[in-house]
């Protein structure tokens, strides 16, 4: 490398201190954008309006893409506000609405001397899942209890109970989404007991296992059970992440733990997790995002719509309506995406070849998820 002249260590100097009174100036307008969202998230708890709004989400976006003409290109100006609105839809929560309740019979929590629903608790020890009134929660706990495991709840409103929760508990789950991970850290570990083991469900593995690590001076593991709150039997696979402090017992209780409820588990590390996990579920959401949208914005398409296409429309609608804040949360939250979006990106390139045989190339390799053979292979992977 070649050495720097005195002129050039004096510019850089100057142009890297114009850069931090731009960052300054920055800071404080998104402390002040922050204020201003969370008087918006009072608003919206008030008259019951949701905190992910797509379409003023996508209004602001187009906005500031519109008005852009600087150096910063618009890809660039939309990942960094997409964080932005992921930020602004966390500070439109309070603690509580991280433990999101659901219809049907909620999961109290059981204090000492409380008899099991199910009887006995099994030779696991005593587990305690914070925000057992999520759907997964609710699982979790119910599932626990029939399968004769001690598991107790705790949930939104039972801040003073914390301490009496975790209290005799070896195993506790973190069960929130993953953008009020870090608040239900700062209200649970300082209740924590090195000897425990913290876990979390979260859909991405670096960032969580970062936070519980930093949070934490006992053992993390993290799990992502790879299946929804009411699954088949067949599909109840977790995939397992080992942190750095986590000893064989700890990572023997995790496995035995979700074994208790009939999962398959496998062990992975955060990285591989978050990018296979990137592919397997974000990028899928990412495509019919991107291919709904594409159709939305033809004028005059839908004499064009065929039967394939209502199909594919029903099979993405509960992706794109009821758990959409949810995927667009962790997608924002995973930093293999990117690379899996070029990766994606790589392969339209490809399937664009005037000649058409980029795009005969990737039919042939994707039609052998649909021969017997190659699925029972890859069911085999897995």
């Amino acid at each position: 490398m070649k050495e720097q002249t005195d002129r050039e260590k004096t510019d850089l100097a100057r142009l890297r201190a114009s850069i931090d009174a731009v960052d300054a100036e920055i800071l404080a307008l998104l402390n002040r954008r922050a204020e201003y969202s969370r008087e918006v998230g009072k608003i919206k708890r008030e008259t019951g309006g949701p905190v992910f709004c797509p379409a003023r989400e996508k209004e602001v976006l187009d906005r500031l893409a519109a008005a852009a003409s600087g150096a910063l290109p618009d890809e660039h100006l939309r990942s960094i506000y997409q964080e932005i609105l992921a930020s602004s839809r966390a500070l439109q929560q309070p603690f509580q609405d991280f433990f999101p309740e659901e219809p049907g019979d909620p999961v109290p929590f059981r204090g000492e001397g409380e008899e099991e629903a199910s009887g006995a608790a099994g030779s696991l020890p005593a587990v305690c899942i914070v925000g057992c009134r999520g759907k997964m929660g609710n699982m979790l706990v119910s599932g626990l209890r029939k399968a004769g495991q001690e598991a107790r709840g705790l949930d939104a409103g039972e801040e003073g109970r914390i301490a009496s929760a975790l209290e005799g508990s070896r195993i506790v789950i973190l069960c929130v989404p993953v953008g009020g991970l870090r608040r239900a850290l700062r209200e649970v570990a300082p209740f924590l007991r090195p000897e425990q083991l913290l876990m979390d469900i979260t859909s991405v593995k670096t960032l969580p296992l970062q936070w519980m690590e930093e949070s934490f001076s006992g053992g993390v593991v993290g799990a992502h059970p790879l299946f929804g709150p009411s699954p088949d039997p067949e599909d109840m696979k977790v995939a397992l992440v080992r942190g750095r402090r986590a000893g064989d017992e700890a990572c023997a209780l995790a496995q035995s733990l979700f074994r208790r409820l009939g999962c398959a588990t496998f062990w992975t590390t955060a990285r591989e997790h978050d990018r296979k996990a990137g592919f397997a579920q974000s990028l899928n959401f990412t495509v019919s995002a991107a291919f709904f949208c594409a159709l939305a914005r033809q004028e005059g398409i839908r004499p064009f719509l065929t039967p394939s296409f209502r199909r594919a429309r029903e099979a993405a609608r509960k992706h794109l309506t009821v758990d959409a804040a949810m995927f667009c949360e962790f997608t924002s939250m995973n930093p293999e995406f990117p690379g899996v979006l070029s990766v994606y990106r790589a392969l339209l390139e490809e399937a664009a070849e005037r000649d058409c045989g980029g795009l005969a190339r990737l039919v042939a390799e994707a039609a052998r998820w649909y021969d017997e053979e190659g699925v029972s292979s890859e069911r085999e992977k897995n």
